[in-house]
């Protein structure tokens, strides 16, 4: 099962020193999701990650930085995923909010989020918009057990449903940057994801 977290929207302080150290405890892919940031900020970003995890990073929004370092990959979203044909041999990843979107794009993608299956941790009334039960059956039917990711409210206390869901794997987003950010206590962002780690 993948285990993926996606980046916080603004950089708070220690972010990368954090990414660094999830990354030394075993994540496999991280996604960077700034919106708002220049492509200068976001080279500057990936500039503070450890050269070695650079193959492991998705980038989300600043496409221009895959000519500039080693990537994974690109994530696309409903505003940008006629480009993704522009883009060949690369690994590539979708933001679904509906089976229909899942269904119409995965032969394209390495894997999508669908979301949010939860409710957000760290969007308020950002609720969850569909039933477990149904998703289940969703993959099973249509085989995605290896491409469909949960996100969206996802902890290390719900990560057992989302593998009886036969998810083929999790994105995580605010379970891991509330205590970084609320409490600067990093320590327990890596006791998280290594609890989650574990469940997977």
């Amino acid at each position: 099962m993948k285990i993926i977290v996606i980046s916080n929207p603004e950089n708070f302080s220690g972010e990368s020193e954090l990414v660094n150290q999830l990354f030394f405890n075993g994540l496999e892919y991280f996604h960077i999701r700034k919106p708002s940031f220049s492509n200068d900020d976001v080279e500057n970003y990936i500039k503070s990650i450890n050269k070695e995890f650079h193959s492991r990073l998705i980038v989300h929004y600043h496409f221009l930085m895959l000519d500039k370092f080693n990537l994974k990959g690109l994530h696309f979203n409903e505003s940008n995923i006629k480009s993704a044909e522009k883009y060949a041999n690369i690994h590539k990843s979708y933001s679904a909010h509906s089976f229909n979107e899942v269904l119409h794009l995965n032969h394209k993608m390495n894997y999508m989020f669908l979301s949010p299956v939860f409710d957000s941790i760290s969007k308020l009334d950002y609720n969850a918009n569909f039933n477990i039960n149904e998703i289940k059956t969703f993959i099973e039917s249509y085989r995605l057990e290896n491409k469909l990711i949960a996100l969206g409210g996802v902890n290390e206390n719900n990560m057992q449903k989302v593998i009886e869901t036969n998810f083929g794997g999790a994105a995580l987003m605010g379970c891991i940057w509330k205590s970084a950010i609320n409490e600067s206590n990093f320590e327990k962002s890596i006791m998280i994801f290594k609890q989650i780690l574990s469940i997977s």
